[in-house]
């Protein structure tokens, strides 16, 4: 798993538990290089196009699907997100540094649950890796207070699917390392604005950034 995959330059990922805070880390960060007028675009999985619009239904209890039609549907959305008309490598093509809450390592460490990483692989296998990973670490016990507070949950936002998601998502990092992608594994258990400061030393300086 990896070994031989392509590397995507300009594309950073960000991963973690459920109530990891990727994405206030995303509205910190989008704010810094907003200020630097910085080229830069902003997006998550599942996207907001038509195909997330049912995987988030799924994820909302309101569906119940086959565990394997969803990760297909992830795989499928993820298709439309990066080689779309207004995908991820089209803004890479224009210059922009492309940062995404959630990528293939979701999948894998999430629908990998039910069908085993390798059979989630071999949907996801011809994705470029991100030139840049950042894991925001997180006990789950921690991520579920920060989860529990909403009015609803998803289908896998339960203390123990979090404790197999994190395991899944270690294998995963140890996978990477025959990888030409950087990882980087923040504690996410430091105060929100400890963590902006990390992540901005790690973002600011990739080349696009400093050009």
């Amino acid at each position: 798993m990896f070994g031989n995959s392509s590397l995507l330059k300009g594309l950073i990922v960000f991963e973690g538990l459920d109530g990891a805070g990727t994405t206030t880390q995303l509205r910190s960060l989008e704010a810094r290089l907003e200020a630097l007028k910085r080229p830069y675009y902003i997006t998550f999985e599942p996207t907001d196009g038509a195909v997330g619009q049912v995987i988030r239904t799924v994820l909302g209890g309101k569906e119940a699907f086959q565990r394997e039609t969803l990760a297909r549907l992830f795989s499928a959305d993820r298709y439309e997100h990066l080689h779309g008309n207004d995908g991820m490598i089209a803004h890479l093509d224009r210059g922009d540094l492309v940062i995404t809450d959630r990528y293939l390592f979701s999948s894998l460490a999430y629908q990998g649950l039910d069908l085993g990483m390798e059979k989630v692989w071999e949907f996801n296998r011809d994705f470029p890796l991100p030139e840049i990973l950042l894991f925001f670490d997180i006990p789950p016990e921690d991520g579920e207070r920060r989860y529990s507070r909403r009015d609803s949950l998803e289908i896998y936002e339960k203390l123990s699917t979090q404790h197999a998601v994190r395991d899944n998502y270690m294998e995963i990092l140890d996978h990477l390392k025959q990888s030409d992608c950087e990882v980087i594994i923040i504690d996410s258990t430091k105060s929100i604005d400890k963590i902006s400061d990390q992540v901005w030393s790690i973002v600011s300086r990739h080349p696009i950034v400093t050009m």
